[in-house]
């Protein structure tokens, strides 16, 4: 008979109460995917380490940058940061982490009119990114200080093959692995909304930096999903872009996504310049870009009667988001 596998663990809690090795967990399953969009190609990765893809040198480096982007990741994270965690264990005893997200909640007093652009925000998408609040968004950014926003991010669930992999060796069973495909980023989401529900002050909304085809599920699933780089264009931070970081590589690659779609003096006053010229001429194609774009999730009633949706769709009972 072979390896029964273990039942699934919830965690919803402040990082500071989870175990180090939940920690460690978390960063195992972040740190390739974390990498990948850095370094989207082999030919990427090998220009930027000084090696040659498909050599043993490429290998070992590429072993040694997951290694120091899982404890980058790990060391990233905040005492106060919430986090969901879907979990089990592995015949040999250790935790594998199946999906992960994490809510950022704000803490200044500052207008989100300054806090937009400000290395020094509280709030990631804030610190990564320019651009500016339209009219009708929902959320008055002249009069809204930071600390009553939230944020989503560090978004992941194993892909297909891992999950297959998991099953193959015993740790997940056959139902487990299509529950986490078909339902974990549902669960997460929300889980970790309802979780917010429970505060004395619930976040106004939420800042996603997350890429278009991400978005585009969101909105599928009810969400009030508002884009951010429609009225006036968006563009990554000179401070992300002179951070030293895997940020800095990854925000690097929107002047060559965004090439092929602008004439070359358009690109050349700006990638924020470049986007708002796409957002004005009606461009369609958002979700074929593979750059991560600023949204915002709106705390109203069409929010919650699609996030309740997705809680009784995962077997839970919308409203409650207690861990297990």
């Amino acid at each position: 008979m072979g390896q029964q596998a273990n039942q699934l663990t919830r965690v919803n809690r402040l990082w500071v109460e989870l175990t180090e090795e939940m920690h460690e967990a978390i960063g195992d399953l972040l740190a390739e995917p974390y990498l990948r969009l850095s370094y989207p190609s082999a030919a990427a990765f090998g220009t930027a380490f000084g090696v040659a893809a498909g050599t043993a040198a490429f290998a070992e480096e590429w072993a040694r940058q997951i290694e120091r982007c899982k404890w980058g990741l790990i060391a990233a994270y905040s005492d106060e940061s919430r986090v969901y965690l879907l979990c089990t264990r592995a015949a040999e005893g250790r935790l594998v982490a199946l999906a992960t997200m994490l809510t950022v909640r704000g803490t200044r007093e500052t207008l989100l009119t300054e806090a937009i652009g400000d290395a020094e925000s509280s709030v990631p998408t804030l610190q990564l990114l320019r651009f500016a609040f339209g009219p009708g968004l929902g959320v008055d950014a002249g009069a809204t200080p930071e600390r009553r926003m939230a944020e989503f991010g560090r978004i992941c669930v194993r892909q297909p093959g891992e999950l297959i992999a998991l099953v193959a060796e015993g740790t997940l069973s056959l139902a487990q692995a299509a529950y986490v495909e078909e339902r974990g980023f549902d669960e997460m989401f929300a889980q970790s909304f309802w979780r917010d529900q429970a505060l004395p002050e619930p976040p106004l909304a939420y800042f996603g930096n997350m890429k278009p085809w991400m978005a585009d599920g969101l909105s599928r699933r009810g969400l009030d999903l508002r884009p951010l780089f429609l009225h006036d264009g968006a563009e990554p931070t000179e401070w992300v872009l002179n951070s030293g970081r895997l940020s800095a590589a990854y925000f690097g690659q929107w002047r060559a996504a965004l090439a092929p779609l602008v004439p070359a003096a358009t690109l050349a006053a700006g990638t924020r310049v470049a986007i708002r010229q796409l957002a004005r001429e009606g461009f369609a194609e958002w979700g074929a870009l593979p750059i991560s774009l600023p949204y915002l999730i709106l705390n109203n009633a069409r929010t919650v009667e699609a996030m309740a949706n997705l809680a009784v769709g995962c077997g839970f009972v919308a409203g409650e988001a207690g861990d297990a």
